[in-house]
């Protein structure tokens, strides 16, 4: 049905169809005529030759409209012998029949004609067929009159042929303009069928190209979440690796704290032993009068201080071995900085506040380093004025065994070991604000570590997180390909059936 509505919308086979309805209405009607007329000729009510110039006008117009229709299914002309054999039978009929209802004849064949919306054909039949009725009228009054009878009849033939003249001609008119508003309709919505169509065709063609960049793009995507996944994992046991390495440094860390303490420890008693000496040498410049009576004293006072400045030089050597430590620790320190500033700087955006505190760390190693050799400076010199002592003690007690002679050399002796103490004073006072200074730096490095190690703990935290991030944006990229390629090929099918 589909494909006959189709067909029916082209021209041609439209005029083909639209000739074979008129043409099997009129081989209808004639049939019927001249089975009318052949039931008058077995009545006898017409004679033979009547009846076959009926048949042969019934006939010989359908003849030639079939032949027509076999060389050209279309043809125009098909229209014009079915119209003009019918107006020749209808005014052979309507001169030779008895009554006067022949005209509805001409009814009939208006309303199978009209299939051809011709307004110009139709107005020239129904012109032939008033003319015809005319002529039939005239004639009947020339020749034999008119009765009141047939007058009034001939009025209604007339107002009958002309009201469905008129009437037929009103419906033609409007179906044509009917038909020609559906034809610019439908060519209307033929053109915007085919902008449409050629719209989606542009659109499919810009979707397929466009997902072509999207695939390649999807593919960038996923090799740069495959790498991202891959640097969040090293990131990831890098910052394992980062929070082991704080946790010992902590350890080392409480360790310095440990011996920072036993210097501190160390440092009190060299000042409680130093105040203890300028005691006692205040004492032995008030008592130098009365040295020769003292001498055992003296020489007790000066074993006990060779004794001390021994035992003071134990403890500078046991500091140089606590600073040589805290170096070591230092640059252990600044060496943890610089691997955290490494792999803060492989963790990108992510990693600038760890950054910052191996920044931190890094300054507090350098401070670290220059107070370490500030209190290695000083121990050197406490060393140096502790070899003085020493070498002062050892005239001290050869200048004891023969006082007798040098106790002019003695008293001046006394007098260096009495200024050296002051400067042991003085080493020693220095040497306990640097260990405050230590202690104090120790302890801000010990809170740093404790900041690093919870950053450290949220940066791998957040990694793994952002680990597990990548692998779902993984998947939802895989997805996206996939429905991807299933647009692809829509947009491809949708082109090829554009």
């Amino acid at each position: 049905m589909q494909k006959t509505n189709f067909e029916l919308s082209v021209k041609k086979y439209a005029d083909q169809s639209t000739n074979k309805t008129a043409m099997t209405g009129i081989y209808i009607m004639n049939a019927v005529l001249a089975l009318a007329y052949a039931v008058e000729l077995i009545k006898g009510t017409r004679t033979p030759l009547s009846y076959a110039i009926v048949a042969a006008l019934c006939v010989l117009p359908c003849i030639i409209a079939q032949l027509l229709y076999f060389k050209k299914k279309d043809s125009k002309n098909i229209r014009q012998v079915l119209g003009i054999g019918f107006l020749l039978l209808y005014g052979y009929v309507m001169f030779t029949s008895s009554t006067n209802l022949t005209f509805c004849y001409i009814i009939v064949s208006f309303v199978m004609l009209v299939v051809y919306i011709d307004m110009k054909f139709l107005i020239s039949l129904g012109i032939a067929a008033l003319i015809i009725n005319i002529v039939k009228v005239g004639y009947t009054a020339a020749t034999s009159g008119l009765s009141a009878e047939e007058i009034t009849n001939t009025e209604i033939i007339f107002a009958c042929l002309i009201l469905t003249f008129v009437f037929i001609v009103m419906a033609v008119k409007k179906i044509s303009l009917i038909n020609s508003a559906h034809v610019e309709k439908a060519n209307t919505e033929k053109e915007q069928s085919e902008e449409l169509l050629a719209t989606t065709l542009e659109v499919a063609a810009a979707i397929s190209a466009n997902i072509e960049n999207v695939v390649v793009e999807t593919e960038h995507l996923k090799e740069a979440i495959g790498q991202t996944s891959y640097a969040m994992n090293d990131l990831t046991n890098g910052a394992n690796d980062a929070s082991a390495a704080m946790e010992e440094q902590a350890s080392s860390t409480e360790r310095i704290g440990n011996h920072i303490k036993g210097v501190e420890a160390s440092t009190n008693t060299i000042l409680d032993e130093s105040l203890q000496a300028q005691t006692n040498l205040e004492q032995g410049r008030k008592t130098m009068e009365e040295l020769m009576q003292q001498v055992k004293t003296s020489e007790a006072t000066g074993v006990l201080v060779t004794e001390k400045v021994t035992g003071l030089k134990e403890y500078a050597d046991r500091m140089q071995e606590i600073m040589g430590l805290i170096t070591n620790v230092a640059e252990q320190t600044g060496l943890l900085a610089l691997n955290a500033s490494i792999e803060a700087a492989r963790a990108g955006e992510a990693g600038r506040g760890f950054g910052v505190v191996a920044s931190e760390i890094s300054s507090l190693s350098d401070q670290t380093n220059d107070a370490a050799g500030d209190i290695t400076e000083l121990i050197k010199n406490i060393v140096k004025s502790i070899e003085e002592t020493t070498n002062a003690m050892s005239l001290l007690l050869e200048s004891s065994q023969v006082q007798n002679q040098y106790v002019g050399a003695t008293a001046e002796n006394f007098e260096k070991i009495y200024n050296s103490t002051k400067g042991i004073m003085i080493e020693a006072n220095n040497l306990k604000n640097a260990v405050d200074v230590v202690t104090a730096e120790n302890i801000q490095i010990e809170e740093r570590i404790g900041q690093v190690s919870s950053i450290t703990e949220e940066v791998t935290a957040r990694s793994e997180e952002t680990l597990e991030a990548c692998n779902l944006n993984l998947e939802s990229v895989e997805e996206v390909a996939a429905i991807m390629d299933n647009l692809k090929e829509e947009a491809r099918k949708l082109q090829q059936e554009g």
